[in-house]
């Protein structure tokens, strides 16, 4: 736009000019700005439900925000106009960047950008792990980017069409102004936010919406805090003494233990219109009323589960003179059990295998890998109860089966020789998508459940070759799932985003064998059990004696209440230090301020307390009267796992 002798340009040149900007604007920056508004208007649901004025006020963050986001090509090649064709390609893959970081960040609690990072600073055999451990197949990722490339080139060629009119400069000077209108729009109504919308809401609402700003808004912040530092581990020395000094009974040890580790593994569905082979064996074993993973994700459950320690430790129990392996089954060695590991997932995953098997995998007789051999989850796991079933048919030692099952990961899948029960079911791809409505999220939940059913049939058909070879009653069952798994009940979907019972309330059961059994008549019930109790259970149970205080932080089942359970959420990559205290009755969530140094006296923050559907209590109350709450409930679980300063 020009002007003549210093005066105002004339009323026809305006118009033309105008009708330009908006020519190019609903050539570019108005079809992205349509797209991402899109987007975020299907990501947004995820955040509801909302009050009427809070939805208000999220919907304008969302035009700002789309607004700032279809502003930065015309911006960019203003400033760098060499580039310009790249940027403005580039431009064209936002909305399906916005909704793949969305997706991502739902799944597992992390922003695209920082598990791109993560790729890169891994090794490519982590990097292909930690991609099968989502369950995304490899060929729906090369898809999506090829997908980006088109668009981008897409976008590149609108622009080389557009960039030859003579309106094309102005027109990006215009979108400079407007990147930066809406930067400063954006920024005022994210730090007008907490008038509006009250912190939880807008942690939902950043849970479900990338952020460009993001931390303007309201954030969750803590209601007290004390200072603590994690108990030290003890030293390997320690460690060896406390195991020589154990009293192990005579050989040989009592019958087969088969471990069954179920990916996702939720308490609901162990009931016989969902698992019948399952819930029959939950009927005949110990009278658990609710169990407890000690963290939302794999390498969590998979540690607590063997390590008998809460995960704030994992990846500490991993440092150099600790690669011994898991100090449960090096007991179980010395009271006389064989172990083998069968694998229907890649255990390398995290290094899970090291963690319980120890450098080389050491404390394993036998390793049967089924995630090498071709196929999916559900083969995989089909081969390996096989390869089961032909193991204990042939003569051998009293031995520990270790046995993990992954079809009930995402997406969920079974053989095709299995008739789904549940219908109707969404398809394997449905992780690709933000399911909005009921009738979707049924779907997915019916996709689960044929999931669990598929597992449940392997389950069965083994446990009857066990009976038809008299082997049942000599044989001791457990059945762990090594996290749970969330369908929405707080607004997200699958596992490792947040510590709530739906992620962390976990099936399990421990059917001890006939000898077990004969020496422990208790049957009273057992209202709240930890993934990190099961361990000290069986040796218990298989007469195992002494002071194991320094080798587990579980406790044996059979000896009574074991206080509340610590479940670690999936909060940071490496340093885990966020978790729920739940004691049956009500929860509290609480989180290291400096989670890297643990062992540091640091600040405790309690952010929350909640009753058992995870709603919050007290609200309202000061810091010290949430303090005398946690004490008065939590304070001896904080002191066994803390050295507090009340």
């Amino acid at each position: 736009m020009t002007t003549r002798g210093g005066t105002w340009p004339r009323p026809q040149e305006i118009a033309r000019w105008l009708a330009e900007v908006a020519a190019v604007h609903a050539g570019t920056a108005g079809v992205l700005f349509t797209l991402l508004l899109a987007v975020h208007e299907v990501l947004l649901s995820h955040a509801r439900p909302l009050a009427p004025d809070e939805t208000a006020y999220l919907q304008l963050v969302v035009v700002a925000q789309c607004g700032f986001l279809a502003a930065i090509p015309g911006a960019a090649t203003m400033l760098a106009p060499r580039a310009a064709r790249v940027v403005v390609g580039l431009s064209f893959t936002l909305p399906a960047l916005v909704y793949a970081d969305s997706m991502v960040f739902l799944r597992i609690d992390r922003h695209l950008p920082a598990v791109l990072w993560l790729l890169l600073d891994a090794r490519l055999d982590d990097n292909r792990r930690l991609i099968q451990a989502t369950g995304i197949d490899l060929r729906a990722v090369v898809l999506f980017l090829v997908g980006l490339v088109t668009l981008a080139a897409a976008g590149a060629w609108l622009d080389a069409r557009l960039a030859r009119r003579s309106w094309a400069r102005s027109t990006r000077r215009a979108m400079l102004t407007a990147c930066l209108v809406s930067t400063v729009a954006l920024g005022s109504l994210e730090v007008g936010a907490a008038h509006v919308v009250p912190a939880p809401a807008w942690s939902r609402f950043g849970r479900s919406v990338p952020q460009v700003l993001g931390a303007l808004g309201p954030v969750i912040r803590a209601k007290a805090s004390l200072r603590a530092a994690l108990r030290p581990l003890p030293t390997p020395g320690a460690v060896t003494e406390a195991l020589e000094r154990l009293e192990m009974p005579a050989p040989p040890a009592p019958g087969d233990v088969f471990f069954f580790v179920v990916e996702s593994l939720r308490p609901d569905v162990l009931e016989p219109g969902t698992a019948p082979a399952m819930a029959s064996l939950a009927r005949d074993a110990l009278p658990i009323t609710t169990a407890v993973s000690g963290g939302n994700v794999t390498q969590y459950g998979w540690f607590s589960l063997f390590v008998s320690r809460p995960p704030l430790y994992w990846n500490r129990e991993d440092e150099e003179g600790r690669r011994g392996g898991a100090v449960s089954l090096r007991v179980a060695r010395r009271r006389g059990w064989r172990v083998e590991l069968l694998a229907s997932n890649d255990l390398r995953y995290m290094h899970i295998d090291e963690l319980v098997l120890g450098a080389g995998r050491s404390l394993a007789a036998e390793v049967f890998d089924a995630s090498v051999t071709p196929g999916n989850s559900a083969d995989h796991d089909a081969l390996v109860m096989r390869e089961l079933a032909a193991r204990v048919s042939a003569p051998h030692p009293p031995t520990v089966f270790i046995v993990s099952l992954d079809a009930t990961h995402l997406p969920y899948l079974w053989t095709p020789d299995f008739t789904p029960p549940f219908q109707p079911y969404a398809d394997a791809g449905h992780y690709m998508r933000a399911q909005v409505d009921a009738a979707d999220r049924l779907a997915v939940l019916n996709r689960y459940r044929n999931a669990v059913a598929f597992v449940d049939s392997l389950i069965g058909r083994f446990v009857a070759l066990l009976r038809a070879s008299g082997a049942y009653d000599d044989s001791t069952i457990v059945l762990a799932g090594d996290h749970g798994e969330e369908f929405w009940e707080h607004g997200l979907a699958s596992h490792g985003t947040e510590a709530c019972g739906a992620q962390t309330h976990i099936a399990l059961i421990l059917e001890l064998s006939r000898t077990m059994r004969a020496a422990h008549q208790s049957s009273a019930p057992i209202p709240l059990a930890s993934s990190i109790d099961v361990w000290p259970t069986l040796l218990d149970a298989a007469g195992v004696t002494g002071d194991t205080t320094l080798l587990f932080d579980g406790r044996s089942l059979l000896r009574g209440a074991t206080g509340a359970t610590l479940a670690t959420n999936q909060r940071y990559w490496y340093r885990p230090g966020r978790f729920v205290l739940d004691d049956g009755q009500q929860k509290a969530v609480l989180e290291l301020s400096d989670p890297e140094h643990p062992f540091h006296t640091q600040e405790l923050d309690v952010l929350d307390v909640l009753d058992e559907g995870d709603e919050p209590t007290h609200a309202g109350s000061t810091p010290d009267e949430y303090l005398a709450v946690i004490r008065g409930a939590f304070g001896r679980d904080i002191d066994r796992f803390f050295v507090a300063r009340w």
